[in-house]
C-alpha cells in the first residue's frame, strides 16, 4: 500500500480525493493513528495522541511511523495468550460512552477497520493509474507470509 502511495504526486496524496477524509494521506494517517488507539486501549494505556495528516509531509514519514504503530502492535500481541484474547477491555470513548469489548474482538475491529479504508485508497489509488495489486489475505499467505506447508 505505501510502496504504491510512494509513487503519487504530492497532489494525488494530499489533494481531495477521499470521500470520508478528503486526501488519500488522511485516510492513511487516520488508520496508523486508530492502530495505535486500539493497541493501547487493550494493553490497558492511554490512548495515544490522534496524528495529524500534516505531520506527514510524504509518503516516507507515514511509513516509519506505521513500522513503528506496527512493531508496538506486534510487540503487545504476539505476547498474547488464547485466555488473554478473551480478557474484557473496557474504556470510555471521545464522546464520554463506557464501553466493553472482549479484547480478540477490538484486536479484530482494528484490522477490519483498517482493510476497509486500505480498500477505499487502493480504489482511489488505482484510478489514478497506480494499483496496489493484490490486497487478498489468501494471496498474502500465499505468496509473503507462508503458510502451514
Amino acid at each position: 500500500m505505501l510502496d504504491t502511495a510512494a509513487k503519487l504526486t504530492k497532489e494525488q496524496f494530499t489533494g481531495k480525493h477521499h470521500v470520508t477524509y478528503g486526501s488519500i494521506r488522511t485516510a492513511l494517517v487516520h488508520c496508523v493513528t486508530w492502530q495505535g488507539i486500539w493497541v493501547a486501549r487493550c494493553a490497558g494505556a492511554a490512548n495515544p495522541p490522534a496524528l495529524r495528516a500534516q505531520s506527514f509531509p510524504d509518503v516516507q514519514c507515514l511509513a516509519a511511523k506505521w513500522r513503528e504503530v506496527d512493531e508496538m502492535t506486534h510487540a503487545f500481541v504476539d505476547k498474547q495468550s488464547d485466555e488473554q484474547l478473551q480478557d474484557v477491555v473496557r474504556y470510555t470513548n471521545g464522546a464520554g460512552q463506557k464501553n466493553a469489548f472482549y479484547m480478540w474482538q477490538i484486536l479484530f475491529h482494528q484490522a477490519n477497520h483498517a482493510m476497509q479504508h486500505r480498500s477505499e485508497v487502493a480504489l482511489l489509488m488505482t484510478s489514478m493509474g497506480h494499483s496496489t495489486g493484490e490486497l487478498d489475505f489468501g494471496f498474502y499467505v500465499s505468496t509473503v507470509a507462508g503458510g502451514p506447508e
